[in-house]
């Protein structure tokens, strides 16, 4: 595939192939590694329609890796990424967790990255006291199901509204604001959680508009923005639509600010033309902390992106082996100890969970797309 996910320099693809070879025996690694190295389990799409998530998520955890082992690996022990496709099928990952919690080695696991996927594996993982780390799922709930097993390093969509309602709420006071959305299965709580946070201020008039996945829908929502254009147009869209309608917005002369969510910050979306200048609010602590320096700089080192997957990956394995480090051990339940009271500085700010395992305190930063980077917004105007 090009790209490799274990410090022994074997491809995704042939680590795949060995999964179902189990070894011998279960280990508290570390501190008593028998294999002489710490095993992290990740199950993504590797391939498929989705292998874009997987590959940046994969690529994200890897780069923290080399890090780790470059610094002098993990309580004496080398990092190995152990990687299983699951494809975001709900069957699949099935047999791709069992595949992980036969092997005998592993007590942690980044992924799976899709909402049905990670919640078909979810049982199987906990039953095995496997703790997974989660660094894209935002649905509401999915914590709840495996309270203690499952840490997710993604905002939810509820404190992402939350987020919008408060920024709003001090920067846009008198402006005119449209959200825009697309009324699908996945995007139908977004926006109720959307509609629930906005501040119900009466000199912030918000109007809600749909934006159909059908020929001439995108257009005939231009001609209503046009007839009476916002300040703003927030954007709870599909990404196949996003560039479509921005395009269509700047060339009808709307000088509207355009924004969107969390969701758009995927490298998909920021390298494109239509991204200059859309502004996100970004689940990130701040453009300027050390540690979102570093993971920027060695991820682009390395050839991947710099999006909210791959920082969200790599925060993930920050966030697993720092708590390692403070429990002494590779045991699960210390390390659910630590990660349940303490606080950990990542790439994306500090990260602190609640009993469920969501974060709690998430830092945001208002950011706007340039040159294809996440840049730091002024505000307060």
């Amino acid at each position: 595939m090009g790209w490799h996910v274990a410090s022994n320099g074997l491809a995704v693809g042939a680590l795949a192939a060995m999964l179902g070879v189990a070894s011998a025996g279960s280990e508290p690694c570390p501190s008593q590694c028998n294999s002489g190295k710490v095993h992290l389990g990740i199950s993504a799409p590797l391939t498929g329609p989705h292998a874009r998530l997987g590959r940046q998520t994969v690529l994200g955890a890897e780069t923290a890796v080399s890090e780790i082992n470059a610094k002098g690996e993990l309580n004496g022990f080398p990092v190995e990424l152990v990687a299983v496709d699951d494809r975001c099928d709900p069957g699949l990952v099935v047999d791709a967790a069992r595949r992980l919690v036969t092997r005998g080695t592993i007590k942690f696991v980044i992924g799976p990255t899709c909402p049905p996927a990670a919640m078909a594996a979810s049982p199987i993982l906990a039953e095995a006291d496997v703790v997974q780390f989660m660094p894209t799922l935002t649905e509401v709930g999915i914590t709840w199901r495996v309270p203690g097993h499952f840490f997710r390093i993604a905002q939810t969509d509820e404190q992402a509204a939350q987020a919008l309602a408060a920024h709003l709420a001090r920067e846009y006071q008198g402006k005119k604001v449209t959200v825009v959305y697309t009324d699908t299965f996945y995007m139908r709580p977004l926006i109720e959680m959307v509609r629930a946070g906005l501040p119900a201020h009466a000199n912030m008039p918000v109007r809600f508009e749909t934006l159909l996945d059908a020929t001439g829908a995108a257009e005939r929502l231009v001609r209503v923005l046009r007839r009476d254009p916002p300040d703003l147009i927030y954007m709870v869209i599909d990404s196949e639509l996003v560039v479509q309608l921005i395009s269509l917005l700047r060339e009808s002369g709307i000088a509207a600010t355009l924004m969107g969510g969390q969701r758009l910050l995927t490298y998909r979306f920021i390298r494109t033309p239509a991204a200059e200048g859309v502004q996100v609010i970004a689940p990130i602590g701040s453009l300027d902390n050390p540690e979102y320096l570093k993971a920027t700089e060695l991820l682009e080192r390395a050839g991947v992106v710099a999006d909210l997957i791959a920082l969200n990956s790599y925060a993930a394995v920050q966030t697993w082996a720092e708590a390692v480090r403070r429990a002494g051990s590779g045991d699960p339940r210390s390390v659910v100890e630590v990660l349940q009271s303490g606080t950990i500085d990542t790439a994306v700010g500090p990260v602190a969970f609640d009993l469920r395992g969501d974060r709690r305190g998430i830092q945001n930063s208002p950011v706007v797309l340039k040159n294809g980077h996440m840049k730091a917004l002024a505000t307060g105007r």
